[in-house]
């Protein structure tokens, strides 16, 4: 595939006026009312308590911050500001005021309790594949204006529990030769990633699918055991995550001893997601709730097109009350366990997916379930409606397929499955051969109606 890296995205504003660019609809809204008055609370509250070891300076205990241009930072847009932005970080640095810094490497805040936010101004980064903030330590919180320029890859980075990363712009991180991120959370003791605008983030790739390489996301939040605490990903606006595989949320919980991945406990709520290269959601985790989401896209169908919400591996997953609109992306709800391993206690529900009439990708594919409740979710157009397969104990109820592709069943269960429930569930399209086929072991199925 080819990519331009000087012009790689296809839905933003021009680099010349980044600085001017506001998320729309409610995140706008809320995040005029918090604004940096707000956070400049957090500020003044949590600077006094940073830990910074025994460097911390007097600013940092007074709760006074310094200024950044006391450590010669200029924020003209072409000095390079690095050295002095490490050196206030350092010092206890939190709000970076008025202007547009210039930085060629990474800058890092250290300690516990720390926050760092921008007003009126930006961060942005001018060499390739450099990770603008890498934030360590716990509760600590972020409202900034970060630009990635094109050139940097990952423009949050952070380790640690209790983070917070609240109303900010993340905003145009790409790489040529590895993966980019917008906002990497590594941690399972909660995090909180919420009413931010993230966009154009991606990475070109080397062709080879699942090495990670070409693998860009907006938000990330991993761990390699289970979450001890909660975590939020809520009410961000994510634009434009493209390449070779471009995923906007990606939650990954991999416990190399379990078979089921690990719990999460995090829900994604009320995330307005447009524009992706692969998926919007990709899950690899449990106990995971996935909550009133706007997935849609514009344009061509990209190269490596994947399931809208993709779940693999999870037991306690919800996935209901999300809006998902018509995409050339594959089938848009996939949950999938693994033989003997089943995924457990699934619920899908009050879900409304826009195809294309033409379209024949399945709508939901469910394999290797337990004890799962697909219920009262309104689908248009497409294949099948409902897919299952090598699964146990199925409740499939009160669900409404309208149009789509007549010689598909609306929904369907084969003699893989044992136990699997259809009723009530109607087929809308009258030219459709079947509403129902359910061939699995101990089968009910019964109530289900086809309507003109």
């Amino acid at each position: 595939m080819t990519e331009n890296p000087t012009q790689p995205f296809i839905a933003s504003n021009s680099a010349g006026r980044v600085a001017d660019a506001k998320p729309a609809g409610s995140q706008l809204k809320r995040r005029k009312l918090l604004g940096f008055g707000a956070f400049a609370t957090l500020v003044a509250g949590f600077s006094a308590a940073a830990s910074l070891g025994s460097a911390a300076p007097a600013a940092a205990t007074t709760g006074l911050t310094p200024d950044a241009r006391d450590y010669g930072a200029v924020g003209d847009g072409s000095s390079d500001d690095t050295e002095p932005l490490k050196k206030w970080l350092a010092a206890g640095g939190s709000e970076l005021t008025d202007g547009v810094f210039r930085i060629t490497s990474g800058l890092t805040l250290l300690g516990d309790n720390r926050t760092f936010c921008t007003r009126n101004a930006r961060i942005v980064a001018d060499q390739a594949d450099i990770t603008a903030l890498t934030v360590q330590g716990a509760n600590t919180k972020i409202s900034a204006h970060i630009d990635g320029n094109n050139k940097a890859n990952i423009g949050l980075k952070i380790s640690g529990p209790g983070a917070t990363v609240e109303s900010s712009t993340i905003e145009n991180f790409y790489s040529k030769t590895t993966a980019a991120r917008g906002v990497e959370v590594t941690t399972g003791g909660g995090c909180t990633v919420r009413d931010n605008l993230i966009r154009n983030v991606g990475s070109l790739g080397d062709t080879t699918l699942g090495n990670g390489n070409g693998s860009a996301r907006a938000i990330l939040l991993s761990n390699s055991g289970a979450a001890s605490q909660k975590s939020v990903i809520a009410g961000n606006t994510i634009d434009n995550v493209f390449g070779e595989e471009g995923d906007a949320i990606q939650i990954l919980f991999y416990d190399a001893a379990a078979s089921i991945n690990a719990s999460a406990d995090v829900t994604i709520s009320g995330n307005d997601i447009s524009n992706v290269s692969r998926r919007f959601i990709k899950v690899q985790a449990s106990n995971v709730r996935i909550v009133g989401n706007t997935l849609g896209h514009a344009g061509v169908t990209p190269a490596n097109p994947s399931n809208s919400i993709d779940v693999i591996r999870g037991d306690d997953v919800t996935i209901s009350d999300n809006r998902i609109a018509p995409n050339p992306l594959g089938v848009v709800i996939n949950v999938v366990g693994s033989a003997g391993f089943l995924c457990r206690r699934v619920v899908i529900r009050d879900n409304v997916i826009r195809q294309d009439d033409e379209k024949k990708y399945t709508s939901m594919f469910l394999n290797y379930l337990s004890q799962a409740v697909v219920r009262d979710n309104t689908i248009f157009g497409g294949g099948t409606a409902i897919a299952i397969g090598n699964s146990t104990v199925v409740s499939v109820q009160g669900n409404i397929h309208h149009g789509g592709d007549s010689a598909a069943t609306s929904f369907s269960a084969n003699s893989t499955n044992t136990g699997v429930v259809m009723l009530s569930n109607v087929n809308m399209n009258s030219a459709r051969k079947a509403c129902t086929a359910n061939t699995s072991v101990g089968a009910l199925t019964e109530m289900n109606v086809s309507r003109t």
